[in-house]
This record gives structure tokens, C-alpha cells and sequence, in this order.
């Protein structure tokens, strides 16, 4: 930034009028030394203005294109994202798939297992109660034929009794 370095300034001439306006010497020079001074310090210009808003277009148009720079990042990230997460999800379901089609086919050899156990126990079963049921009518044709054998004794010496 430009700094005016100097302006033109009378300080006894100020001081006068200063007095003249009524002001006491002492107050007079303070308001001089003081005017001096601040007009030594410089003044911005319309130039030195004019820079600072250039400036500050510049860094306006700086933030701008930073701004649509991290916009397009997050655009990018985000579109990233989505895909990661979409073949996340495609891997995952075909995982599931996966071990879904596999626990149908244990449970399918499962339930042939359980199959041919509960044909055997019944088989098993089918053969026990058929010995039990011979059994019983072994027993029950034994003393049947144990009954005919007794009546049939019985008959032939009814009839040799009475011949």
C-alpha cells in the first residue's frame, strides 16, 4: 500500500488562527503539533484504496474457485462412497446367498439323515412287534392245541370207556 508521505502543512499560521479563534497559546500548539503529526503519518490514497479492493477481489475469487475446488472433492468422495457401499452390498448379498444355499443343502441331507434313521427305527419297531404278536399267538396256538390235545385224550377214553 502507497502511503502519501507529506502534505503541505503551515503550523504557525495554523497556531494564529487557532488564537485569533480564541484558543490559548498552549492549546493552540497542541492542536498544531497534533494536526502535524497525523498529516506526517500519511494518508491512504484513492490508489492505495483502489489495491486493497483489488486485493480483496482476488482473494474473493480465490475463495470461490477453493469453495467449487472442495464442492467437486465432495462430489468425487461421496460418488466413491456410493460405489464402495453398492459393492459392499453386492459382496455381502452374495455372501448371504451363499451360505444360505449351503445351509439348505445341510439341512436337506439333515432331514435325509433323520429320514432314514426314523425309517430304520420303524422298520426296527415293525419287526419287533411282529415277534411280539407271533409270540402271542404261538402261546395262544399252543394252548390251543394243547386244549384239542387234552379234549382230544379225553374223547378217545370217553369212547373207550363206553365200548
Amino acid at each position: 500500500m502507497t502511503v502519501m508521505t507529506a502534505i503541505p502543512f503551515d503550523r504557525l499560521r495554523y497556531t494564529d488562527m487557532l488564537r485569533n479563534a480564541g484558543i490559548d497559546e498552549k492549546s493552540a500548539r497542541a492542536h498544531a503539533d497534533a494536526l502535524d503529526d497525523a498529516m506526517r503519518q500519511g494518508v491512504a490514497t484513492k490508489s492505495d484504496i483502489g489495491d486493497v479492493r483489488s486485493d480483496m477481489q482476488n482473494v474473493r475469487q480465490e475463495l470461490k474457485t477453493d469453495i467449487a475446488e472442495l464442492r467437486q472433492e465432495l462430489k468425487t468422495d461421496i460418488a466413491e462412497l456410493r460405489h464402495e457401499l453398492k459393492t459392499d452390498i453386492a459382496e455381502l448379498r452374495h455372501e448371504l446367498k451363499t451360505d444360505i444355499a449351503g445351509l439348505r443343502t445341510e439341512f436337506k441331507s439333515d432331514i435325509v439323515g433323520l429320514r432314514t434313521e426314523v425309517k430304520t427305527d420303524i422298520a426296527g419297531l415293525e419287526i419287533a412287534f411282529t415277534r411280539i404278536i407271533v409270540e402271542k399267538h404261538v402261546a395262544t396256538l399252543q394252548w390251543l392245541a394243547g386244549g384239542l390235545t387234552g379234549l382230544f385224550v379225553g374223547t378217545i377214553a370217553v369212547i373207550k370207556l363206553f365200548k
